[in-house]
């Protein structure tokens, strides 16, 4: 399966169990928006889009049929997740560099 993530945000919020929200296409044809990748206790975790209904139960909008399909899912997010991540630590130490060569100089 093709899977590509059309658009990530990473969520940078203390006591937020969400770590980024993105949009994934499926096969060039089908778009999911709000699939969350999530942080828990027993370690990081797929979320897929959800509507709370009359009952307050959470109920999926779409998802995986398979599990193979959901691991699938979860792992390009995950790594495209750690990728971004890795870049914006980049750039921070960057930054942090740029302002003490300016104060030194």
């Amino acid at each position: 399966m093709n899977i590509r993530i059309n658009h990530m945000q990473l969520i940078n919020k203390e006591n937020d169990h969400t770590l980024a929200i993105c949009e994934i296409i499926l096969n060039e044809c089908f778009r999911i928006r709000g699939v969350k990748l999530m942080k828990s206790a027993h370690g990081i975790f797929l979320s897929m889009p959800s509507v709370r209904r009359k009952d307050h139960e959470y109920h999926n909008i779409a998802f995986p049929v398979t599990r193979e399909v959901r691991e699938e899912i979860f792992q390009k997010i995950k790594t495209e997740y750690e990728h971004l991540l890795c870049l914006r630590n980049k750039e921070r130490r960057y930054y942090r560099q740029d302002i003490s060569s300016r104060r030194a100089g």
